[in-house]
């Protein structure tokens, strides 16, 4: 399929020439014509072309194109992130922030537990979720995510009691607290 974007034409009316072919966003014109086209990519849903087309629109003439085009590339990656997390397993959402979290990237963890919990509610992930919650800075939500996790799996009050990365959050009550209920 021949890249429509920001290409040369050919000699034949609208025939685009091979993608090695394209030619620099030289003139403010072809500049914003080229962002016009992501433009309607991106309101049809057709993130992954749209995202091409920011990209070479992201460096022409116009510093305000630039800008604009370069925005919404970003907002390309995040709607294909959020399609590819719609898609994943419950399981794979689940693996995938456990490596966050021994990453410490809690805030990014916490995104696709929540995915994952809505789509399988099970006592690992709401125990993941206290964790990620907890290192967030939202110690009421770690306490909520942890009774829920250990009404679920009364093991994992001891669980948490003996994990390195929850020792931090026991300077919170209301961890402590959930902790103790019905121990």
């Amino acid at each position: 399929m021949p890249r429509e974007p920001c290409m040369k034409k050919s000699g034949k009316a609208n025939e685009p020439q091979a993608a090695a072919a394209m030619e620099p966003l030289t003139d403010a014109r072809s500049h914003t014509e080229c962002f016009a086209r992501a433009m309607k990519l991106f309101s049809q849903g057709d993130f992954v072309r749209a995202r091409e087309v920011f990209e070479m629109a992201a460096n022409g003439p116009v510093m305000s194109v630039n800008e604009s085009a370069s925005m919404y590339a970003r907002m390309c990656d995040q709607r294909l992130e959020r399609q590819r997390l719609e898609y994943a397993s419950p399981g794979d959402l689940y693996n995938r922030a456990s490596a966050l979290l021994k990453q410490r990237q809690y805030a990014e963890a916490l995104t696709l537990l929540e995915a994952s919990q809505r789509a399988e509610d099970t006592a690992r992930v709401r125990y993941a979720l206290a964790l990620a919650s907890g290192h967030i800075g939202d110690p009421s939500a770690a306490a909520r995510q942890l009774k829920h996790a250990c009404d679920l799996d009364p093991a994992l009050r001891e669980t948490a009691r003996r994990d390195p990365e929850f020792q931090s959050l026991l300077q919170f009550a209301e961890i402590r607290d959930a902790l103790a209920e019905h121990a």
